[in-house]
């Protein structure tokens, strides 16, 4: 492969540029002579009401509220590289790219990160990610930004945010930020 996208399943990226598709720009950054793309990064959750809308096959039209202060959203998101030699993820715990021939473009990407599709499935997530942590990682600072939500779930609260205290997304729900 010419270039290489690491991604998880609860992650979407998108092109900045609209009516781009991922291709075309990954292209044209390349021709740019770019070689890691860095993401934007904006955390949906589910909020009261969501099972009105919710829909199994395209989250991205029903998750419509989100933050960019989560902590998850503020750790560099490099995870598109060029092809071109060894990149280090484990430093970062996968999400800075380094290597020393690294030309970060300046554009930052769109990646809409779905990290809990239902309070159900939220709950569940965050158990099984306290029960398996791994005590000298935590410790470094990783997995960090799971700890207040771990505190909710132990309290018994249901994991559904609410909608005042987050954004909207306002452009076409399958569009990169405006």
């Amino acid at each position: 492969a010419d270039w290489i996208m690491y991604t998880d399943a609860d992650e979407w990226r998108r092109s900045p540029r609209a009516g781009e598709t991922l291709a075309e720009g990954i292209a044209r950054v390349d021709a740019e002579g770019w070689n890691v793309i860095d993401y934007r990064v904006f955390a949906f959750f589910c909020t009261d009401g969501w099972e009105m809308t919710y829909s199994y096959d395209t989250p991205e039209l029903s998750l419509r509220y989100y933050n960019e202060t989560d902590p998850i959203c503020l750790i560099p998101n490099q995870k598109t590289w060029k092809n071109i030699g060894r990149v280090d993820l484990q430093s970062s715990g996968g999400h800075h790219t380094r290597a020393p021939w690294v030309r970060i473009c300046p554009e930052r990407w769109t990646m809409k990160h779905y990290p809990f599709r239902t309070p159900e499935q939220a709950r569940q997530k965050l158990l099984t990610r306290l029960a398996r942590r791994c005590k000298p990682e935590h410790a470094a600072g990783w997995g960090v930004h799971y700890d207040p939500l771990l505190t909710a779930v132990q309290a018994g609260l249901e994991m559904r945010w609410r909608a005042d205290s987050l954004e909207f997304w306002k452009a076409d729900p399958m569009a990169a930020h405006p």
